[in-house]
């Protein structure tokens, strides 16, 4: 060939010639790589993977993944890593008819077979992707759990909690879930209430506000939490019931801490855990039963310090605890400003009244990126980060996640709230 930008290779091996693109050949021969299909498959083949080189690749091969997602194919891996192709073969060549990914998603994850039903004990979970792994249940009618079978569930575990508690009430034509005295809970299925179905996305805000300017407070369970988070949702209702263990603020210690920030809030914080540089532990009998953590902003001459996370130990009540710990704050890093968010979705924002704060204003509704199966938080898939990827560049967020088949789910948006220095303005 006579353009420049290719290499025209004779004889390159017993197969074939070659016409290849000059960037490519070199990438390709830098790395020792065979360009040769044929090739390939004789190494393939011949190649007997030893413990250490499996182990080797396992312990990459989330990079290796996170790295080329976007080109994997049969392919393209014989011609690029002939070797670790085999490696996925022999670890799952008992297998049969499964997708290139889902071998993949098995080796790194240390997987010999497909999970077994934890329902049934005898169907096999479903493969959905590389990014979302495997179903929680079979595809039995009687493990799917629905989103009714799940909102029923919560209704048996509300009314444990409270006799009085009545399944469907309405406000006009607007139905609620649950109803227990001025308690509203919504249980909201996601497929349902995603963007494919459900084309208002100020459709929660709507009736939140309508429960509220009925004298009602709106608690939201999203599916998911109730399915991966249960324990964190039935502690915020036994609290709300008051049937959390108490225990008063006098009669413990606050402590600094630096390491156990991250298992404590992702086991008792329905938002997880996030970076932070302060964190303040309250600790009961050494045991650490509330926490309360902080992040600094430098924003012009004023120092400002955000209120990440505050959550009590599961089903634990620190009466007088978050007060304590703001306090304690107060005094020993000395804000002249604070701000933080309450999700409207579950919170009324009575607690940061409690402890100071005041209510400056409410951001628009919030959305999540879902694959049917969770809600995702959409900073991971901002535009940016997707063009790393590889996606096209000349497509918006929005117009990329939907091709890959995820949708948004509105929420209810966030309350902010401050706390300012007394003497500044």
């Amino acid at each position: 060939m006579t353009d420049k930008n290719y290499y025209s290779i004779s004889n390159y091996c017993e197969h074939s010639n070659f016409d290849i693109y000059r960037t490519v050949f070199h990438k390709l021969y830098k790395n020792g790589k065979n360009l040769c299909v044929e090739c390939n498959k004789k190494i393939i083949k011949n190649y007997i993977p030893k413990k250490q080189d499996i182990n080797k690749f396992r312990k990459n091969s989330k990079v290796f993944y996170a790295n080329h997602h976007l080109t994997l194919n049969k392919k393209w891996f014989i011609i690029n890593y002939p070797k670790e192709y085999k490696i996925i073969l022999v670890w799952t060549n008992h297998i049969k008819n499964i997708s290139l990914s889902e071998r993949i998603f098995l080796f790194k994850n240390n997987e010999k077979n497909i999970p077994i039903c934890p329902i049934c004990k005898n169907g096999y979970l479903i493969y959905k992707n590389g990014y979302v792994g495997y179903s929680q249940t079979c595809n039995n009618p009687k493990c799917l759990k629905t989103s009714s079978a799940a909102e029923i569930e919560m209704y048996d575990y509300v009314k444990s909690l409270n006799p009085e508690a009545e399944h469907k009430f309405y406000i006009g034509r607007r139905e609620y879930d649950i109803k227990i005295n001025n308690l509203l809970i919504e249980f909201n299925g996601l497929y349902w209430h995603g963007d494919n179905i459900q084309k208002d996305k100020n459709y929660h805000l709507k009736k939140l506000n309508i429960a509220n300017e009925n004298k009602y407070e709106l608690f939201n369970v999203w599916e998911d939490d109730w399915n991966y988070k249960q324990s964190i949702i039935k502690s915020m209702l036994n609290h709300k019931f008051g049937k959390s263990i108490k225990i008063y603020a006098r009669n413990c210690e606050i402590r600094k801490i630096k390491t156990t920030t991250k298992d404590f809030l992702n086991t008792n914080h329905l938002q997880g855990w996030c970076q932070s540089s302060i964190n303040l532990g309250l600790y009961y009998n050494n045991e650490l039963v509330a926490l309360m953590t902080f992040g600094k902003r430098k924003i012009s001459s004023i120092t400002q310090y955000e209120l990440l996370r505050f959550c009590n130990k599961l089903n634990y009540t620190t009466t007088g605890g978050a007060s304590k710990l703001f306090k304690y704050f107060i005094k020993n890093y000395n804000p002249e400003k604070i701000i933080s968010y309450a999700a409207k979705d579950y919170s009324s924002g009575n607690l940061y009244e409690k402890i100071g704060f005041s209510k400056i204003s409410e951001t628009p509704v919030n959305y999540w990126w879902c694959d049917n199966n969770k809600k995702l938080n959409r900073t991971k898939f901002m535009k940016y980060k997707l063009v790393k990827l590889g996606f096209d560049e000349n497509k918006t967020e929005s117009e990329i996640m939907y091709t890959r088949e995820f949708y948004k789910i509105y929420g209810c948006g966030n309350l902010k709230y401050e706390w300012i220095k007394k003497g500044r303005t």
